[in-house]
């Protein structure tokens, strides 16, 4: 038992946990799920900054391809649809 008290992995382990319950203190955390519900909405922010970085690299290149509308792109679909389906 003494062995895995002296493990540096472990105390490696408690000193973050520490240093996380600090920090999450300092934050206003008072309990797990206000850390579960952060994390998801840094995931959904994450999420939604890829898709504008997408939308901004990609603009003007639905034109190029002659895709103006939403019409367009479900014809572009179905036609590739139909031709997986032979």
């Amino acid at each position: 038992m003494n062995e895995q008290n002296n493990n540096p992995n472990r105390q490696a382990w408690k000193e973050l946990q520490q240093a996380f319950a600090g920090a999450a203190e300092e934050a206003g955390f008072t309990k797990e799920q206000d850390v579960v519900d952060y994390i998801k909405a840094m995931r959904q922010e994450t999420a939604v900054e890829a898709m504008k970085k997408f939308q901004r690299e990609m603009a003007g290149e639905w034109e190029k391809a002659g895709l103006h509308s939403d019409e367009d792109v479900m014809d572009l679909i179905r036609e590739m649809r139909a031709e997986e389906k032979g």
